[in-house]
């Protein structure tokens, strides 16, 4: 009866972890699809704000990434890596918020975006 059960949560275990990835996924490629997008936004128009709708598609696909690695890593610990990057990213995103603040709006070889491109 114990085994049954194990066995019967451990495949509960790889549905949802198949669900979860499945989400991470189609959140990495709407990033990605968002950094196409700002990249076109940038060489079409003068950026005037930080808050513009490419930047919000690119934080909001990584926030959703970065709380599906925290429930990744909670389901299997070794995987930490799933949570640590996105928020990685994150931080260099909010780096980058406060180095347009306070320095203007640069070219992209600024450190908060070297940061983005390389994690």
């Amino acid at each position: 009866m114990a085994h049954n059960l194990l066995v019967y949560f451990q495949y509960k275990k790889d549905k949802i972890l198949n669900y979860l990835f499945v989400i991470l996924i189609v959140s990495l490629f709407s990033g990605i699809t968002g950094a196409y997008w700002d990249i076109t936004y940038h060489a079409l128009n003068e950026v005037d704000d930080f808050f513009q709708p490419a930047h919000l598609i690119i934080y909001s696909s990584l926030f959703l990434v970065f709380l599906i690695g925290v429930i990744i890593t909670i389901i299997c610990p070794k995987n930490f890596l799933f949570a640590v990057i996105p928020a990685c990213q994150l931080l260099s995103g909010y780096f980058d918020l406060l180095w347009h603040d306070n320095f203007g709006f640069d070219s992209f070889l600024s450190p908060p975006h070297v940061m983005l491109s390389f994690i």
